[in-house]
């Protein structure tokens, strides 16, 4: 709980974890700001985590400061150079931006059959129609519908099935 962490770093502040996990408790109250300065004290402390860069670039998007989110992630991928959820954190990013452009390029390594999950499908679905991607797309969103292994959360399954949908309209059109 919050009190138990606030605690635990009352005694202890140099505690990373304990501010990322407070972080992540504050975020998914909507307490967005606060969130973001426990990421940064985490990245403080340990400045090689990469949680910490995926937690506190994805609070920054949220927060719509996309330039600083952008730079975070970067940051994240010079200490991991192959890490997924930071290289799909600047699509993302790029996405919210509005360069769709941009986004699509960052996207294209992660949608091969073997690379392609849940998180790099839903942001290729938001980006696609402007490539004329979108039968892609839908492959993509199917196959990963069909899939049991591994399963999709409720949440993923929900927006899956969203985007699907909005994928089908936009080529009805």
């Amino acid at each position: 709980s919050e009190t138990a962490y606030r605690q635990a770093l009352r005694r202890n502040p140099d505690l990373g974890e304990a501010h990322q996990y407070l972080g992540n408790l504050l975020g998914s109250q909507g307490h967005h700001d606060e969130a973001a300065e426990c990421y940064r004290q985490a990245l403080r402390i340990k400045p090689h985590s990469i949680p910490a860069h995926i937690n506190l670039g994805n609070t920054l998007v949220i927060q719509g400061k996309i330039d600083e989110a952008l730079e975070i992630y970067r940051g994240a991928l010079r200490i991991d150079p192959e890490n997924r959820k930071a290289a799909l954190g600047i699509a993302h990013a790029y996405e919210r931006r509005g360069d769709l452009e941009q986004a699509y390029a960052q996207l294209r390594p992660y949608l091969s059959q073997e690379k392609a999950g849940a998180d790099s499908a839903m942001i290729f679905a938001a980006v696609c129609r402007p490539f004329g991607a979108c039968d892609e797309a839908i492959a993509l969103m199917e196959r990963l519908r069909a899939q049991e292994h591994p399963p999709l959360e409720a949440g993923e399954r929900s927006t899956l099935y969203f985007r699907l949908g909005a994928l089908y309209d936009a080529k009805d059109e």
